[in-house]
């Protein structure tokens, strides 16, 4: 994941819009949006700020090989197999019959 799609993850993932990052960080939005485009890259100042402002170590943020918790997918999602077996079930089935009868 490129540093511009961090940037956007991780704003996102705090539920800010970009003016409400550009006020934290006191600078425009038009700024905010060519960092998350990939059109300009922030300061060191910015780098520092945004690290604390997400909660992450610096290099988690500027180093694209390391993975962001929660951030980037780790796999396969686990399949809820006991959802699955309900909804096989027969007595499930005579349930949603009955329901729709």
């Amino acid at each position: 994941m490129k540093l511009n799609e961090r940037l956007k993850a991780l704003r996102k993932k705090k539920e800010m819009s970009q003016l409400e990052l550009a006020e934290a960080l006191d600078v425009s939005r038009q700024a905010v949006s060519k960092w998350e485009s990939g059109r300009s890259a922030p300061s060191t100042e910015n780098l520092l700020r945004l690290s604390g402002i997400y909660g992450i170590p610096l290099d988690a943020l500027i180093n694209c090989d390391l993975p962001i918790p929660d951030l980037e997918p780790q796999g396969e999602p686990k399949k809820k197999w006991w959802a699955y077996r309900i909804m096989d079930s027969w007595w499930f089935r005579v349930l949603v019959f009955i329901g729709f009868t």
